[in-house]
């Protein structure tokens, strides 16, 4: 991923096999984020307020990004958020283009997708958002 990023962003690697004694991923990957709701113990001495981290799984197919607000509190974007956020950003852009009207801005969900952000596109972006779901 460095390779295509540069110094865009900067990627500091936690529990790689050197960090743990040779337990790779150990009590930090997605599945762990999703479930235990909070940070990895890899990182909770390491992570500051402001700062974001994330998460793979096992293959990598997988992404949990979260961050520490200003009070230090936990909070936890998976892939739902991360698509509702993105989606109200392409609306506002269409809507700052003067393109309101002439074009729909859709997103795609699948049956496992989060309830709540079908929810949350839906009332935000009223007239603007048209659910798909496979």
């Amino acid at each position: 991923m460095h390779d295509y990023l540069g110094s865009a962003l900067e990627l500091i690697p936690h529990n790689t096999a050197v960090d743990t004694l040779g337990v790779l991923n150990h009590q930090c990957g997605a599945d762990y984020v999703k479930t235990q709701q909070r940070l990895p113990p890899s990182l909770v001495n390491v992570l500051q307020p402001g700062q974001r981290a994330c998460s793979f799984d096992g293959d990598a197919d997988r992404l949990m990004y979260y961050y520490l607000d200003e009070r230090g509190q936990f909070h936890m974007l998976d892939g739902d958020k991360i698509a509702a956020l993105v989606a109200n950003f392409i609306v506002e852009l269409v809507k700052g283009a003067g393109l309101e009207g002439k074009l729909q801005v859709g997103v795609v969900q699948t049956a496992y997708a989060n309830g709540s952000s079908t929810k949350y596109l839906a009332e935000v972006s009223r007239s603007y958002y048209y659910p798909l779901q496979i």
